[in-house]
This record gives structure tokens, C-alpha cells and sequence, in this order.
């Protein structure tokens, strides 16, 4: 019972509060004065690709927590393929010189991570793995919004 209390709150959060994730005015991003991560200058349309892809991530665990809390591991393979290393394909050339390192490196890990999920749930079928799987996976998610801004130039 205490599972799926968890797939709910998860599900509630990423259902209601999409502008928690990704809004450049939500308390995760607000620059109090206190950020002591980085600020990655982009134009308006570099911008908008890679919050396009923060928000393909939360579709994509939304699907997932769906899936588990249904225990569809079919749901749950196909949500997390959604965001797998394809995912950035449509990626304009431009940001591959103006993204940090650090910022690549955990993009790539989290596209990453997405696959595994994805494979994992596929071949495997546990729910509780895949769960861990995603909370490690929604680390990487916290990570990067504790140490990055996106501010439009």
C-alpha cells in the first residue's frame, strides 16, 4: 500500500505541478542570491530545445510511474524509451559549444539511464527495480537544477 502511495504522490506532482520542473520562475530555478551553480547563456531558440527536452523527461517519468503503479511494464519500457539517448537528436548544432561539460556529461547519463530503465523493465519486469532505477535516475534531475541556470541572451 505504501507503493502506491509513493506512484501517486510522484504521478501528482509531475501531473500538477509541471511548472516545479521546468519554469524558469519555480522555486527549483529562482536566482535568490544564494546560486552558487552555473548560468548557461543561450538564444531563444537553443532555450527552448533543451527545456523541450527537461519536459520530454517529466512525460517521460510520468509514463513511468503510470506504468509501474499499474504494474505495465510495457507502459513503463515505452515511457522511458521516449527519452533515451534519441531523444536529443533534434538538438540545434550550436549547443554542443555552449553547454558546459558537466551539464553534457549529465545529459548524457540521464539519457542513459532512460535506456537502461527501459531494457531493465523489458527483460526484467520488477517493478521494485525499476522504481530504484528511477529515483536514481530523478537524482540526475535534481542535480542538474541545483547546479544549472538557462538564461536566455
Amino acid at each position: 500500500m505504501q507503493l502506491k502511495t509513493i506512484f501517486i504522490a510522484l504521478y501528482a506532482l509531475f501531473t500538477f505541478s509541471p511548472s516545479l520542473v521546468f519554469c524558469q520562475d519555480s522555486g527549483l530555478n529562482r536566482n535568490n542570491g544564494n546560486f552558487k551553480g552555473t548560468t548557461i547563456y543561450l538564444t531563444a531558440v537553443e532555450r527552448e530545445a533543451v527545456l523541450s527536452e527537461m519536459r520530454g523527461f517529466v512525460e517521460s517519468t510520468a509514463g513511468i510511474v503510470k506504468g509501474l503503479s499499474g504494474e505495465n511494464m510495457e507502459m513503463v519500457t515505452a515511457s522511458a524509451r521516449k527519452s533515451g539517448r534519441g531523444a536529443g537528436a533534434h538538438m540545434p548544432r550550436t549547443l554542443h559549444k555552449k553547454l558546459p561539460a558537466s551539464f553534457k556529461k549529465l545529459g548524457s547519463d540521464t539519457h542513459r539511464r532512460f535506456d537502461e530503465l527501459a531494457l531493465d523493465a523489458e527483460q526484467l519486469g520488477d517493478v521494485g527495480h525499476a522504481l530504484s532505477q528511477l529515483g536514481a535516475l530523478l537524482d540526475n534531475c535534481v542535480s542538474c537544477h541545483l547546479s544549472f541556470r538557462i538564461r536566455e541572451r
